[in-house]
């Protein structure tokens, strides 16, 4: 079947009874609602807060365990608070800037400097309370983010 012009590049098939639409734009149409998104999005902030919880934890008993790492802390721990700081605002720059990569990067190195100075409460009280708690808040993450892949309201 010829169109308008004489060519035969119609987007109707008649001659077969069957109606092809190429301009189909389902795709473009679709619309994810506000709901979906800010679901997924506190699924995946609860599941880094997890992960970061438990690096914390590990990099704070590792060096609590150890006194020759906890006289290093101690000596420096102003240089520590630093480049703790200095962590935050790059990381706040590659968010800006949409760097994921470096932006996880820098999450997990916070974590890490994080866990260093936390030590200190790690050695000021009981180790295997302090231990706990950041257990349990790890798992209160990790659980609020496994149910948050899964309930649907």
């Amino acid at each position: 079947m010829n169109d308008y012009y004489g060519n035969n590049n119609s987007f109707n098939d008649w001659d077969n009874d069957v109606y092809v639409d190429n301009n189909s734009f389902d795709d473009y149409n679709r619309s994810v609602s506000f709901e979906d998104t800010e679901a997924k999005i506190v699924t995946r902030s609860f599941l880094v807060m997890f992960a970061a919880l438990l690096i914390t934890a590990f990099t704070a008993t590792i060096v609590v365990t150890d006194i020759y790492k906890m006289k290093a802390i101690a000596d420096n721990f102003g240089i520590i608070v630093i480049v703790e700081v200095l962590t935050v605002i790059l990381s706040s720059a590659f968010i800006k800037n949409r760097n994921v990569i470096l932006s996880a990067v820098m999450f997990i190195l916070y974590s890490v400097i994080n866990g260093l100075t936390m030590s200190f409460i790690f050695f000021a009280y009981d180790l295997g309370s302090v231990q706990s708690i950041f257990l349990v808040t790890a798992i209160l993450f990790g659980v609020m983010s496994i149910f948050g892949m899964f309930a649907r309201f």
